[in-house]
């Protein structure tokens, strides 16, 4: 758990006493499995891919020279996650496939500062990101491509 970004910039001593504080845990957990069933959450949580979860207790962020570190690194990766679920939400509020696939395209292309791109998703998943059938994006994407707009194979994607 050292290398996890919430410790960074903690000494060793740092480290030791935040983890004994918060009670901080690893737990590994295979695709499909169930992290949190409804109750414990607002909703169930399953593993997308095989995956590391790290579990702990924010309640006991106390004031040792650790806690102010690990405080402002939460606020970061919150503040990361956020703009990500933003921009995952402009992109389906689109109403049409196509302008969901290329507004997709277009924010991956930008943070690349490349017309060819590679995404982390197979046709499945980037029908789930875009909350649309995998058969009708399959479709839109070949439309798209026959029209020359795009060129692709599997996860790899040209915007002409």
């Amino acid at each position: 758990m050292r290398d996890y970004e919430i410790f960074a910039g903690l000494t060793d001593n740092e480290y030791t006493d935040a983890i004994n504080a918060i009670n901080a845990g690893e737990y590994t957990y295979s695709k499909h499995a169930m992290i949190l069933q409804a109750g414990d959450v607002i909703a169930d949580v399953r593993a997308n891919e095989n995956c590391r979860v790290m579990f702990l207790n924010v309640r006991n962020i106390g004031g040792g020279s650790w806690a102010l570190k690990i405080m402002r690194s939460l606020m970061n990766i919150t503040a990361r996650k956020n703009l990500h679920l933003s921009e995952r939400s402009f992109i389906n509020a689109n109403r049409s496939i196509r302008r969901k696939v290329m507004s997709y395209l277009h924010s991956v292309s930008l943070k690349t500062h490349s017309r060819e791109i590679a995404i982390p998703f197979d046709r499945q998943q980037m029908a789930d990101y875009l909350n649309t059938d995998r058969s009708a994006l399959s479709k839109e994407l070949c439309a798209m491509r026959d029209e020359g707009i795009i060129e692709f194979h599997r996860n790899k994607f040209l915007l002409k």
